[in-house]
């Protein structure tokens, strides 16, 4: 008898010891709040009350285990969106009032945000019932950052630290916009000052990036840094160990650079990057072993970290 009772828990130990988390993502939204294309006139496949269907049966699967992130440019890419910010502005933002809707947890600005100038960015953003994050956006003059670097969101006892990052491009696309009041400095030196910080407070660490992979940039770089710095990240000491990654509009189901999982879900809320991570205790820190992106009932391939 006392043998099986010492197995009981030894097995319940074990599984106190092991968490499971399922990261959902999109970016590129691009102003597509519904699933109606205004150009011409009929359902588009995409779109945020399209991905709602989703988002809430995987809150109802794994009640509990579900964080939603965005990679960035929301606000600005379709007439609809056009029609928010130049013609009939209101409060929330339709964008930002489906986000709220949904449940999302934390968001990163994309290059596009700034388009319409700091004042819709702004009061946008002001309305989010999310948290707002950024590692490498500074306000000026004062030089320090806009938004935290980072947010701590809580699932299951686990803490999962969120960094947000956005392409320098920022500074040549919009310069007009943000002369004198923002300064977006380069994605990888920013990433290394904050990320010792987000590791010692979290179990798991992702990254919200709204920046291509490493491919060439579309601007001269001096002075400015790479348009695209996903990648560089794997790099780093400490490290993320998801990064979802935005800007490009690719679909990435599941890249492995150096131990570190990489995803990108299609533009326009077409699709949502589903990231099954399973967390388990290692003496006395958390370690994330095995990830798989999935969909909404069952994860469609796997790598251990």
């Amino acid at each position: 008898m006392l043998h099986a009772l010492l197995l009981c828990a030894a097995v319940a130990a074990a599984r106190a010891d092991t968490t499971h988390l399922v990261l959902v993502a999109t970016t590129d939204v691009h102003g597509h709040a519904t699933e109606w294309d205004y150009v011409a006139d009929r359902p588009f496949p995409g779109g945020l009350t399209r991905a709602a269907t989703a988002i809430d049966s995987l809150k109802r699967r794994y009640p509990g285990s579900v964080i939603v992130v965005d990679a960035g440019d929301l606000i600005e890419g379709e007439p609809f969106a056009d029609y928010y910010a130049r013609v009939a502005p209101r409060d929330p933002h339709p964008v930002i009032d489906v986000m709220n809707t949904i449940g999302y947890d934390v968001a990163t600005p994309g290059n596009h945000e700034f388009d319409y100038g700091l004042p819709v960015l702004e009061r946008a953003i002001a309305a989010a019932r999310f948290r707002y994050v950024s590692a490498n956006i500074r306000g000026l003059p004062g030089d320090t950052l806009t938004y935290p670097p980072y947010a701590v969101v809580v699932r299951k006892g686990l803490r999962v630290g969120i960094i947000g990052l956005t392409t320098p491009g920022v500074m040549v696309w919009s310069r007009k916009a943000v002369r004198g009041r923002v300064r977006v400095v380069p994605i990888r030196e920013s990433a290394a000052s904050v990320l010792p910080a987000v590791r010692h407070e979290s179990d798991v660490v992702v990254a919200v990036i709204h920046s291509g992979m490493g491919e060439s940039s579309s601007y001269d770089t001096s002075g400015v840094g790479p348009e695209n710095a996903s990648a560089a990240l794997a790099g780093l000491t400490p490290r993320p160990d998801l990064v979802v990654v935005g800007h490009t509009h690719r679909e990435m189901l599941d890249s492995v650079i150096g131990g570190v999982h990489f995803v990108q879900p299609k533009p326009y809320a077409q699709t949502l990057a589903v990231v099954h991570l399973a967390v388990v205790r290692d003496k006395t820190a958390w370690r994330v072993t095995r990830a798989c992106h999935g969909c909404v009932e069952k994860p469609r391939s796997c790598g251990t970290t």
